[in-house]
């Protein structure tokens, strides 16, 4: 993995865990507490896994832009977050809207939040991963 790729996979693993807690840790926080009974307790949490699946998701987003984007551009890295974004945003959101006893509001901004966080992560991109 060269230095670029270390680099944007760090930036967006930081940029993505700073959003999550902001957006989980704080906005969507009443939500969450309607629905407490689906959610393990903060002190039974596992930061660990969260935190090995945020650096392996942020390595796959960049390692994909890396490859197979051949034209590196703000307009393709945004184009490229922004289909990601809705791609895992809506299978995320409303997909476990679908099968899990949340409020819809959840699954809406769980989508959201998803598209929201990959677009900044392509402007990320687009500084770190370049021709």
């Amino acid at each position: 993995m060269n230095k670029r790729l270390i680099i944007g996979t760090i930036a967006i693993a930081v940029v993505w865990f700073v959003l999550e807690f902001a957006i989980h840790g704080h906005l969507l926080k009443p939500l969450y507490e309607q629905t407490k009974q689906l959610w393990r307790p903060e002190a039974d949490m596992k930061m660990g896994f969260y935190l090995l699946a945020l650096l392996v998701l942020s390595a796959t987003f960049v390692a994909v832009y890396e490859k197979l984007v051949t034209m590196k551009s703000m307009q393709n890295a945004l184009l490229y977050s922004g289909l990601v974004g809705i791609g895992w945003g809506v299978g995320f959101g409303l997909g476990n809207y679908s099968w899990m006893p949340i409020p819809l509001a959840l699954g809406v901004y769980w989508m959201l939040a998803i598209i929201v966080e990959a677009l900044i992560a392509g402007v990320v991109l687009a500084y770190t991963v370049k021709d």
